[in-house]
């Protein structure tokens, strides 16, 4: 599995649904910084998971990789339009400067610009009342970071025409034809924003991982029961006791109830309910709480198996003492070795996700 700082075959994506809401926004992000930046379960794009709040705030993510081009998606409602003027609502940096930021005006023009202030626009704004206050919007950006032949694009919701776009720009103020940041932002007085369903694409992926996926939905599924497979569950289990799944099950994760092995080829596989039949998959994205009890060294990785063809993602490192967040991102079926795109839901009805002890 091609791995790109954190991005996995091309992808990565977090829809916010498995945080504890009672916890920090560096369960998912890497820093945060000024008023609110929260996790709420109202508003929701569908009625259901969790958002994440700002106002007056920041919450950015470390790429890890310096990439020239960008896809990015991710669902947006303000619940009120700021009064005058713009609000940032997306930046994108390069170790801490903004290239490039994406602003919403009091007429619900949405415009791009160079850096964090309005004074060298990217692109035409778009049309006055492109998106009103308290309803979500998906947006997908395309950017590619340059002095000379930068060029931007957005799209709306189900729309596949861009609503503005521009080429032969200047999209790298900080000298770096690259971005390695990706920052959510709420700079507006009064303003508090709310984000959901995030993917990115670092342009590295096989199709259709190298252009828009689309107006889509990060969809929160947990366990439903253990491996069908025998010898598959072999973690040894807190309380619950008697299965491996229970506790994997629990969104969020709680610290008292929890599975352990120290035995280097151990597995904990889980079956999970079947997605709905209307459903297109581009991918699997598999978090998991983990933490090392221990002093000394180990590693796990997570397991997507169908039709009993195993598929082992990336080396995973936990953190002595202390839970930590990490995900594992499926794009290929392993039944196939083809993407999961490709398919239908159907051919997921036998898939089982699940950690194993490497080392």
């Amino acid at each position: 599995m091609p791995v790109n700082g954190i991005f996995q075959n091309g992808v990565f994506s977090c829809g916010f649904g498995f945080v504890n809401t009672g916890g920090s926004v560096l369960q998912v992000f890497d820093t945060s910084t000024g008023g609110a930046v929260v996790w709420v379960t109202s508003p929701t794009r569908f009625g259901s998971g969790v958002s994440l709040e700002l106002a007056g705030a920041t919450a950015t993510k470390n790429l890890n990789v310096n990439l020239p081009t960008l896809i990015e998606g991710f669902a947006f409602e303000s619940q009120t339009l700021v009064a005058s003027g713009w609000t940032i609502i997306k930046e994108w940096c390069d170790a801490g400067t903004v290239q490039v930021s994406l602003q919403v005006n009091n007429l619900g023009q949405l415009q791009f610009f160079q850096g964090a202030g309005t004074t060298t626009p990217l692109g035409l704004a778009t049309a006055q009342g492109t998106i009103g206050a308290a309803a979500f919007n998906f947006f997908q950006v395309q950017i590619t970071f340059s002095a000379s032949g930068g060029q931007v694009a957005l799209l709306l919701n189900s729309s596949t025409l861009p609503l503005t776009q521009a080429t032969g720009l200047n999209t790298a103020p900080s000298g770096n034809n690259w971005v390695n940041q990706s920052r959510f932002v709420i700079t507006g007085a009064g303003v508090a924003g709310f984000f959901q369903d995030w993917y990115m694409l670092d342009m590295t992926g096989a199709a259709p991982f190298n252009t828009f996926l689309g107006n889509g939905r990060t969809f929160l599924s947990a366990p439903a029961s253990d491996s069908a497979t025998a010898g598959l569950n072999t973690w040894s289990v807190t309380t619950p006791q008697g299965s491996d799944f229970a506790n994997f099950a629990q969104i969020p994760p709680n610290s008292a109830d929890y599975n352990f092995s120290q035995t280097v080829g151990a597995r904990a596989s889980c079956k999970f309910p079947a997605l709905p039949s209307t459903s297109r998959v581009f991918f699997f994205n598999t978090w998991e709480s983990d933490e090392l009890d221990a002093a000394g060294a180990r590693t796990i990785a997570v397991i997507t198996r169908n039709n009993s063809i195993d598929q082992q993602g990336p080396a995973i490192t936990p953190v002595n003492g202390t839970f930590v967040y990490h995900n594992t991102i499926s794009t290929i079926d392993p039944n196939t070795g083809q993407p999961w795109a490709n398919g239908l839901v159907a051919n997921t009805s036998n898939m089982e996700i699940g950690p194993v002890v490497v080392s």
